[in-house]
């Protein structure tokens, strides 16, 4: 079996009659799995006061 240090996550979105697979990667060898939730978090907060400005 083979191992990678890449997560992977797939989330499905549905517009019309259309279904899309959507595949995340991320590589965990440049930034941890905190790192990433922490970076992204962090996009979506600076957005949010972005808006409300």
């Amino acid at each position: 079996m083979e191992t990678t240090n890449e997560a992977v996550n797939c989330t499905e979105y549905k517009i019309g009659n259309t279904t899309y697979y959507v595949e995340t990667h991320f590589n965990l060898q440049a930034e941890s799995l905190d790192e990433i939730i922490e970076r992204l978090i962090g996009k979506d907060v600076e957005d949010i006061i972005r808006q409300a400005a």
